[in-house]
């Protein structure tokens, strides 16, 4: 029995993708914001995706990350990949339909 921790890669690319967006916001201003956000009088399924990866400001960002990056990991040691990739964007969209 291996009883190292694997490396949590889903979760690492899942905060990767929030910087990288979250830089994306920084330097083009709040157009990418306006364009892709959320707007539940016009809902978007690519939207509603996009909308997972947005924070309000650098501390949301920050928070959410570590968040992220501690209950991630756990929740992909436990789960494997394949299911915590469905219950993180699965949630997301959820999240993003009763918001």
């Amino acid at each position: 029995m291996n009883s190292q921790p694997r490396t949590p890669w889903l979760t690492l690319a899942f905060v990767a993708a929030n910087l990288i967006l979250a830089s994306m916001v920084t330097v083009g201003g709040g157009a990418l914001v306006e364009q892709f956000g959320f707007k539940a009088n016009s809902p978007s399924l690519v939207n509603a995706f996009v909308s997972m990866f947005l924070h309000w400001n650098v501390f949301h960002l920050l928070a959410n990350m570590l968040f992220l990056a501690v209950a991630g990991t756990a929740v992909e040691q436990a789960a494997g990949m394949g299911r915590y990739a469905v219950v993180y964007l699965v949630g997301g969209l959820v999240g993003s339909g009763v918001h």
